[in-house]
């Protein structure tokens, strides 16, 4: 099979949805003629995540990369989720409290948490959405201050059964149809023909689980054609034990057929 280049995706799925309703029966999409310089930060936020249930999700860690350069952004400071500071005012046993954690400038959707103080030294953090026990974490609170917020001390996972899981969520720009098309290398119709299977990434972005979603080209609405098939590249997927779920990429599936905004990751990210 001979397969073009590997191809990253514009935008969100929820744009790509968006688009794909609305000028799927256009004859042509134009290309802006005058594309004007400016800077559209996009930052990956990756949450390592250890779970027993696909929908539980319990933190650990964090690390940001700059999606342009594939570096790490370590000017960016996450505090909540049992990773900085959680301000919870005079903890008492068995009362619950619920946490939201605004990580920066950067984080599109604050994730809310329940947290139940079980004694003065643990704390049980509970899925809002699941109602399901996610982590345990060791806290060393300050009971007789109330001015004073807890500081988390090392962070405790409870092993379950089951898969490993990672969530990742991407934090973009909202891009408009225009944005779309103006950052867009090609912009074509086509059919999904074949998922590859997943593996993990390379440096620097090797904590990355990734597909090739191969697609027969029918018809290119900007851009050179290059190869009737193209591979997409698309994060996320299953390799062993370890799942990653990107919320912001869109799932394919065989036989779909479908209208991208692509363009070309660095060679960094290949």
């Amino acid at each position: 099979l001979n397969v073009a280049r590997t191809y990253g995706i514009v935008g969100t799925a929820l744009t790509l949805l968006f688009v794909l309703a609305l000028t799927a029966s256009c004859n042509s999409v134009p290309k802006p003629s005058y594309m004007p310089e400016r800077t559209l930060p996009k930052y990956l936020e990756i949450t390592t995540s250890v779970s027993g249930l696909k929908d539980e999700t319990v933190l650990v860690t964090t690390h940001v990369y700059d999606m342009d350069t594939g570096k790490e952004n370590t000017e960016w400071k996450r505090t909540g989720n049992g990773t900085g500071e959680i301000a919870i005012r005079e903890p008492e046993e068995g009362q619950v409290y619920t946490i939201t954690a605004e990580a920066g400038s950067y984080i599109v959707h604050p994730e809310s948490y329940k947290v139940r103080i079980t004694d003065d030294d643990t704390a049980v953090i509970t899925n809002n959405d699941t109602g399901e026990k996610a982590s345990q974490l060791d806290f060393q609170f300050t009971l007789n201050n109330a001015s004073s917020a807890p500081t988390p001390k090392t962070t405790k996972v409870i092993p379950e059964e089951g898969d490993k899981g990672t969530m990742v969520s991407g934090s973009f720009p909202a891009f408009t149809i225009d944005d779309c098309i103006e950052h867009s290398d090609a912009i074509v119709i086509g059919k999904v023909t074949e998922i590859l299977p997943a593996q993990w990434g390379k440096n620097p972005m090797g904590e990355i689980i990734y597909q090739d979603v191969i697609v027969q080209t029918e018809r290119y609405l900007y851009g050179e054609p290059e190869s009737e098939f193209i591979a997409i590249n698309v994060w996320g997927g299953k390799v062993g034990d370890t799942y990653m779920v990107m919320d912001s990429d869109p799932l394919f599936t065989v036989g779909e057929k479908t209208l991208l905004f692509l363009h070309r990751p660095p060679k960094e990210f290949m």
